[in-house]
């Protein structure tokens, strides 16, 4: 029964605290050579994930898998779902950035209703599309594969009214296309991933997702270059005939603009996603206008000898514009109208004006090609070569399209950051070529080290960077084979400078490695690296200077370059003997060791739901939470008397992830077998001397007076590709 008792104890103290990581030997789950695959994801004007971004997915998403090896293509993940659970990366090996796909069903018949992501589960069952789901199973890498392909959608949160929420519709996924259908408020708050190609690395199991918008963005701007005038009072039409008003518009000879129905998405030889619009299939529905707001900003002041009044912007760069608006992308691309009126002022000091009745434009059909994500700005010039109706007068050219925005997206940020301890983010400018994480040449790339809790402070001491590069050898007799026998990796050049040849004992520059392939790994230390304390505002997405508060690191790259950033996570310890600082540094290095950090209970144990029959009190420290269950480790334990056994050191779980204190629950072993004790817990922390004592009876632990051995510096390392030609 004591047994039983210190079981139920740990159990509950798992149990109470399901928001924290997993904080058990932190290598085990999060290691390379576990192979398991796991998922994160990022999207367009946010970076990795977080709560905040995951619930725009509304916490879910469908992904299909396949992997190629030779000739035959086999799938891997059939439409298997995806869900964000708040703190729990780590806790598993399929789950890294606390995306989980195991245990959850799959999605073979795509979801054929309305009802949406939230009840995925109604999906599964009997007479329903997916009522040959499976169970899902964690998967690993195939190495022998060539490569893997990802791609994956998510419904978001749906389109709520005062009733109910829905969502759109997905078709399944299969190796080349599937489709999403609904109105244009449901598909506004879908989400699509391009097809993310993956070769498989030991170095390497994550797949990070990157997610768009379904939407597309629009915006006009206007401007004047007609000498001695300003224009002003500008109001537009909602079609070819009818009156005009302040709300500007964009319009189609008649109604073909989509706004509801079925979209099918396929990919090019580069993985973009591509869409094209169903004109029989999902209710089509069309609209023959875009409205924009009725207030439009940027306008200019007077000058001199002018009337007070708002004028239209002079040059491309200080434009007059509309208000952004999102839309259903429209790859069955028409010709865009414009229609206005406006009034010209002198700028003499007259005040005169003229009126300017009927101005018409068009945007050529190429140009009105949008995609997800992408935002198109339509930049109007009026000229004095304007085609407006002046009293019966009409002008003999037309405004001109000065310039047309089409492939860049809005609010563009991002970054790559390694999945490691501590982690490496990279930022540069604009778009990384995502396609191999390169980044473009020219363009400053910012390095900033985070420990977990806080930016770290790099120097020149523990930053470096250098350049490295991999060719066959051109020694004397040396035959190399077709490729190297390992690529360029973060393992690899570590291996280099560890191991390699310097061309300096003392003071090295370059150091090489010869292959067993008889090819060449050089790394070479490069100068190029600042240590600013800010983003230039000329460098931020925004504009404005970031202010980052420590020193992080800037290099400027060349084209067709590959970089190598190197942290010293730890400087090198020289041999000697442990005092007791240095004692618990090393023992809380140990596998199963504890931290004041810890998510940690109290507990009493007794023989039954009612305070009868004490057992024993102690300290757990919660370990996972996993399928309804909470599993935690006894690390202090006070028997009720001496014939008592202590649990120290064992692990036991309860079936529950939420935890109400002074709340009794059952224990059971982490075989789910009842032990008969029932624990009560209350919220804990570790002291520093409990700290200290548990991970001093670890095997392995140091003692003070123990020899130390000399312990070689810990580096992290990160590679940075620059595109060739770029």
């Amino acid at each position: 029964m004591k047994k039983i008792l210190f079981l139920a104890t740990a159990l509950v103290m798992l149990a109470s605290c399901a928001d924290e990581n997993f904080v058990g030997d932190n290598t085990s789950p999060t290691s390379h050579d576990n192979g398991a695959i796991a998922f994160t994801t990022s999207s367009k004007a946010i970076t990795r994930s977080d709560d905040a971004t995951a619930g725009k997915l509304n916490n879910n998403f469908v992904v299909f898998g396949y992997k190629t090896v030779g000739s035959t293509v086999s799938t891997v993940f059939d439409n298997y779902q995806v869900n964000w659970v708040t703190n729990t990366a780590g806790t598993t090996e399929s789950n890294s950035a606390n995306w989980e796909y195991v245990g959850y069903k799959n999605l073979p018949g795509g979801v054929t209703t309305n009802v949406g992501v939230t009840a995925f589960s109604a999906l599964t069952g009997s007479g329903q599309a997916n009522e040959n789901a499976i169970e899902q199973s964690i998967k690993y890498w195939d190495f022998s594969a060539s490569s893997y392909d990802f791609f994956a959608y998510s419904l978001g949160i749906g389109v709520t009214d005062a009733s109910s929420t829905t969502w759109a519709k997905a078709s399944a996924l299969s190796n080349s296309t599937y489709t999403l259908e609904g109105t244009a408020a449901q598909l506004g708050t879908c989400y699509i991933s391009n097809k993310k190609n993956v070769v498989p690395s030991a170095s390497a199991t994550e797949v990070d997702l990157e997610f768009r918008s379904f939407l597309s963005q629009i915006e006009l701007k206007f401007y004047e270059t007609i000498p001695g005038y300003s224009v002003k009072s500008l109001s537009f039409y909602p079609s070819s005939t009818g009156s005009s008003s302040t709300t500007p518009y964009l319009y189609t000879s008649s109604k073909v603009l989509p706004i509801g129905g079925k979209y099918t998405i396929t990919f090019d030889s580069n993985g973009k996603a591509q869409l094209s619009f169903s004109t029989s299939e999902g209710s089509p529905t069309y609209a023959s206008n875009i409205a924009f707001s009725s207030t439009l900003t940027n306008y200019k002041g007077a000058e001199y000898k002018e009337a007070t009044a708002s004028y239209l912007g002079r040059a491309s760069n200080e434009a007059t514009s509309t208000n952004t608006i999102t839309s259903l992308p429209n790859p069955n691309a028409n010709a865009l109208n414009l229609k206005m009126d406006f009034t010209l002022v002198s700028r003499d000091g007259t005040g005169e004006e003229i009126s300017c009745t009927g101005a018409t434009a068009v945007i050529p059909a190429d140009y009105a090609k949008w995609s997800p994500n992408y935002k198109y700005t339509y930049i109007f010039k009026i000229s004095d070569n304007t085609n407006a109706q002046i009293g019966a007068i009409t002008g003999l050219y037309p405004i001109t399209l000065d310039a047309v925005v089409i492939d860049s997206e809005d609010g563009v940020q991002e970054t790559i950051t390694t999945v490691s301890a501590p982690s490496i983010t990279t930022y540069a400018k604009g778009k990384v070529v995502t396609s191999n994480n390169e980044y473009v040449a020219g363009v400053p790339i910012y390095i900033i080290v985070n420990n977990g809790t806080a930016n770290v402070t790099l120097t020149g001491n523990n930053a470096k960077l250098y350049t490295v590069t991999l060719a066959k050898s051109t020694d004397d007799g040396d035959t190399p084979a077709a490729s190297a026998s390992q690529p360029i990796s973060e393992e690899s050049v570590a291996n280099v400078l560890a191991n390699g040849t310097k061309d300096n004992p003392t003071t090295p520059t370059t150091w090489t490695v010869k292959d067993a392939n008889k090819w060449k790994m050089v790394v070479t230390k490069s100068d190029l690296m600042s240590l600013p304390s800010a983003i230039a505002a000329e460098d931020s997405p925004t504009g404005n200077e970031i202010s980052l508060g420590t020193t992080v690191g800037k290099f400027t790259p060349a084209a067709g370059t590959t970089y190598v950033f190197q942290y010293e996570v730890k400087a090198a310890e020289a041999a000697g003997t442990h005092d007791a600082a240095s004692a618990a540094a090393y023992n809380a290095t140990l596998p199963g060791a504890i931290s004041t950090t810890d998510v940690a209970y109290s507990f009493n144990s007794y023989g039954s739901a009612d305070d009868s029959t004490p057992y024993g009190s102690g300290k757990v420290k919660r370990v996972s939470q996993k399928d309804g269950w909470t599993t935690v480790l006894v690390t202090h334990n006070t028997p009720v008397d001496q014939n008592a056994v202590n649990f120290v050191g064992q692990q036991f779980k309860v079936n529950a992830t939420t935890i109400t204190e002074n709340t009794y629950y059952p224990l059971y072993t982490t075989g789910g077998t009842p032990t008969g004790v029932y624990v009560k817990v209350e919220s804990a922390t570790y002291t520093a001397d409990e700290v200290k004592s548990y991970n001093a009876t670890l095997p392995g632990a140091a003692a003070v007076g123990d020899t130390k051995p000399a312990v070689p510096a810990k580096y992290q390392y990160k590679v940075i590709k620059v595109a060739a030609g770029s």
